[in-house]
């Protein structure tokens, strides 16, 4: 549970440089691929409201959590779109949870969840109504939450060679809605997930470690279940860890 000192509260362009510290802190100890860096431009636009909002944590007056919420880019032509989400909702109604990061002796109190439910809350009263993310594979702490916010996995990319989870939550239940038998899949059996997806099955539970697959109740029509060698910098960039 989270501490009733521990509140998430949205950045301000003052937060700036003290947000590029924190994640420069954690991306540099992460994995090659869990967390795409942005640039101080990027960062900036998204904490003064440009193309998003920015939420962290602090604990003693320093920042010790925070998370992105971004808008999506236009789409570009002859790449993939998101599952599930019409491109006539795209610009305006999808909203990607981006870019959480935790420093490392703050982890284990809840703050990633906690940050997504204050994204969550904001971006519904933007008029978002598809939740999205991109989550490497590797990332189980990162998935596992998104997971247990009910967001699905929908779909898996290769940008850059990295496995990526495309998980989305819809307030449009029905989009993401499952029924019927259920299998199993080990989180690092990438062929397994592909075979479940291409099956027309979404991940929308866990099990003794196991993510479980169930058939959707509507067939998607709108994007690729698993997309290989993605690597344009605009798609890119709306694929950061969650």
């Amino acid at each position: 549970m989270v501490s009733n000192r521990l509140i998430p509260e949205r950045l301000t362009q003052a937060d700036l440089s003290a947000l590029i510290k924190l994640n420069e802190s954690v991306i540099s100890s992460a994995p090659p691929g869990y967390i795409r860096p942005k640039s101080e431009a990027d960062l900036a636009a998204i904490v003064t409201g440009g193309s998003g909002a920015a939420f962290c944590i602090r604990s003693q007056g320093e920042l010790v959590a925070a998370a992105l919420l971004t808008y999506p880019p236009p789409q570009v032509a002859g790449l993939p779109l998101f599952p599930r989400v019409p491109p006539e909702q795209w610009l305006d109604g999808a909203a990607f949870f981006d870019g959480a990061v935790v420093r490392p002796d703050m982890r284990g109190q809840g703050l990633q969840r906690a940050l997504f439910d204050t994204r969550l809350a904001y971006a519904r009263t933007q008029g978002r109504r598809w939740f999205c993310a991109g989550v490497h594979a590797g990332n189980v702490v990162s998935w596992s939450n998104l997971i247990r916010k009910r967001l699905a996995i929908v779909g898996m990319a290769f940008f850059y060679g990295y496995p990526l989870f495309a998980l989305l939550r819809a307030e449009d239940a029905d989009a993401v809605a499952t029924d019927g038998p259920s299998r199993l899949v080990d989180p690092y059996d990438l062929a397994g997930h592909e075979r479940a997806l291409g099956a027309g099955m979404l991940g929308v539970d866990l099990l003794d470690g196991q993510i479980v697959y169930r058939r959707a109740v509507r067939a998607d029509t709108i994007g690729q279940s698993v997309i290989r060698n993605v690597a344009h910098p605009e798609r890119a960039s709306s694929a950061a860890s969650a």
